[in-house]
Formats: structure tokens, C-alpha cells, sequence
């Protein structure tokens, strides 16, 4: 019986712990795409793109806006307010952005997070590579 009891303790930790292998603190700041990956391997590689990603997360709630440079200096942005608010959905040991907007819901999954690149794949397996804006 006891056994039981701690197998079961134990599934219930590592099932609820796996997600905090990710630092999401290393999510919030500005991104900027570098290529798409399509699910054949097919590359889009994205130059010169002056729109940048804002993302910001707390607990497991957050937002992401688009941000466009204003040539005045490398860390100066202006957004049109824009805002994509998104929750932080884990299911099967995969971690999801959950995103709501005018009563159209998708989702993309975390693929890879970590101080220099992001990867997130949307619904139709194309994995988006973004980089860390400095």
C-alpha cells in the first residue's frame, strides 16, 4: 500500500513539475524573427524585418505586441497597442500559449525557450525561430 502511495505521490510531482523547466522570465522582452520552419523541412528566412515581438509573463498569464523600431536608437520602440493577451495552458508534459481574440482561439506550442532563441509551432506544424533582441 504504501508503495502505491508513493508512486502515485511521485506522478503527481513530476507530471505537475515538468513545465518549470522552462524560465518563463526569459520570455519577457523583445524577439525578433529570424525564419519559419515548415513541417517538410522547407526554410523562409525572415531579413530586414522591422517589426519586432514584445512578450511579457507573469505567473501564467501574459501578452505579446508588435513593436516597430524607431531608427532614433537600437532600444527605442513604438507599438500601435495592439496587444494579444495569452495564458499559459500545460498538457502532456508540452507547455502552450493559449491565445483569445475576438472570440477566435488558437495556440501555439513552446518548442525551445532559453536566453537567446524562442521557438514557438503553430496548429499547422510550422515551427517559427525567433532571437533575442539585444
Amino acid at each position: 500500500m504504501k508503495q502505491i502511495l508513493l508512486i502515485i505521490i511521485f506522478s503527481i510531482f513530476f507530471c505537475c513539475s515538468n513545465h518549470k523547466k522552462h524560465n518563463f522570465q526569459e520570455l519577457n522582452g523583445f524577439w525578433f524573427i529570424e525564419k519559419a520552419i515548415a513541417p517538410n523541412g522547407e526554410k523562409k528566412f525572415y531579413k530586414n524585418v522591422e517589426e519586432v515581438d514584445f512578450f511579457e509573463v507573469k505567473g501564467e498569464k501574459g501578452y505579446r505586441k508588435k513593436v516597430i523600431s524607431s531608427f532614433n536608437s537600437v532600444n527605442d520602440f513604438f507599438s500601435n497597442n495592439d496587444t494579444l493577451f495569452f495564458s499559459l495552458n500545460f498538457k502532456k508534459n508540452k507547455v502552450f500559449f493559449k491565445y483569445l481574440r475576438n472570440d477566435f482561439y488558437w495556440e501555439e506550442e513552446l518548442v525551445k525557450l532559453n536566453k537567446k532563441e524562442l521557438r514557438l509551432m503553430d496548429s499547422k506544424g510550422v515551427i517559427f525561430v525567433y532571437k533575442k533582441h539585444n
